[in-house]
């Protein structure tokens, strides 16, 4: 059977920014009520005598809080709707892609403890799910545990999957995810010159006569022109479980070659939302504030379910390897290089949440400090030269 050409209908957008009545309506309220106070406060309640320095401190500190509310403002009056139908075709014999939309889709799943049974869950569901015409995908387990048992799990996958890891820590290292993602991007996919995507197949085959030990010193890397636009890096957590349509529909996003990062929502498995105390599922951050962000422009990237062009990923020096939170780092990174990024509101994997109160203190604590990290260094987002105004504010996330 000869396979036709698909291509979507001209104009077609899967993502479309849609106006809000009720968010717009609110924001006004908000804003008329903001600046009736702002002129009760400075025309009757500063003339305090001695003590006016004291309201006029307390005024500062009133406006300051006006700023961090603002944003939330902003994010209320559009957001990113998801207008399309089932993703791209699934590869059922009658279709093929034009050459320059065939991905090549390398799924990293970075490890370290986790359990072999946990591993197979993800790594399973990421070679079951279904892949348009055309296209091609590796799974690249990043294992830093160095287990025996998820290293033969892999090999007997053949060539649908390859086992990385032996890398050497550097002493001193903040960021072992990021570290070990990159060891993997740098030392054996992307070792060599990158691969046309219809050499996945070959690809596949040479990384992992390579995987057994990874280099030990830095490989030449290409630079960003050197990577088709084709190739791909999908990332997954070691306990997230995609569904069976997740690479249709973020490679249906990938299509339009102006889009660098297509980042989608995470869900528990473990969590019931009655009983979700710690604000695990979060909601409200999913549904609300990521929709409103993307219309304002945010490149959003929160370390798990994204697909980013592996171009995109060398033009910013790979993961950031300095900070805790490299998935913030990498957002704030990629706007400022240019890179546009769009969020899927579909959830389309799912994982495990932290349920003991010490683990879910460590996972808020580690974010917190990453913030920081990134607030306090040489990136500052209030600071810094390639943002506007309201990115700065919006990429502060320690000024809310």
């Amino acid at each position: 059977m000869k396979r036709e050409v698909w291509l979507p209908p001209a104009g077609y957008e899967p993502l479309k920014l849609v106006w809000k009545p009720l968010g717009v309506l609110t924001c006004l309220a908000y804003l008329a009520v903001t600046v009736y106070y702002f002129y009760v406060r400075l025309a009757f309640t500063l003339a305090m005598g001695p003590t006016s320095w004291y309201g006029a401190v307390v005024f500062g500190c009133e406006v300051v809080g006006v700023t961090a509310v603002l944003p939330y403002c902003l994010m209320l009056l559009r957001r990113c709707a998801y207008v399309g139908t089932d993703g791209l075709p699934r590869d059922d014999g009658r279709w093929k892609l034009p050459k320059d939309k065939r991905f090549c889709v390398r799924v990293l799943v970075p490890c370290y403890k986790e359990s072999l049974e946990c591993i197979k869950a993800t790594v399973g569901a990421a070679l079951a799910a279904d892949m348009p015409p055309s296209c091609s995908r590796v799974i690249y387990l990043c294992d830093d545990g160095k287990d025996a048992a998820k290293r033969e799990y892999i090999a007997s996958l053949g060539d649908a999957a390859v086992y990385v890891s032996g890398r050497t820590r550097t002493p001193g290292e903040i960021n072992g995810k990021a570290a070990n993602l990159n060891n993997c991007l740098k030392n054996i996919i992307y070792a060599m010159p990158a691969p046309p995507a219809a050499a996945a197949a070959t690809a596949a085959a040479a990384a992992a006569a390579a995987s057994a030990a990874t280099a030990s010193a830095a490989a030449a890397v290409p630079d960003e022109a050197a990577i088709p636009a084709q190739e791909v890096v999908v990332v997954f957590d070691a306990d997230m479980v995609c569904k069976p349509n997740f690479f249709r529909h973020v490679l249906e996003v990938m299509w339009d070659e102006s889009v660098g990062l297509c980042l989608t929502p995470q869900a528990f498995s473990n969590i019931p939302q009655a009983g979700d105390i710690w604000n695990n599922i979060n909601t409200q951050f999913w549904e609300n504030i990521l929709p409103g962000l993307d219309a304002l422009g945010y490149v959003g990237c929160t370390g798990t379910n994204f697909c980013i062009r592996a171009k995109c990923l060398a033009k910013v020096g790979w993961f950031p390897e300095w900070t805790i939170t490299e998935d913030y780092a990498l957002s704030l990174q990629l706007k400022a290089a240019g890179v546009h990024g769009r969020y899927l509101p579909l959830y389309l994997a799912e994982g495990e949440a932290p349920e003991e109160v010490r683990a879910v203190l460590q996972q808020r604590s580690r974010w917190a400090k990453g913030h920081f990290q990134v607030f306090f260094s040489r990136h500052c987002p209030l600071l810094h030269p390639k943002l506007n105004m309201l990115q700065r504010v919006l990429y502060t996330n320690v000024w809310g």
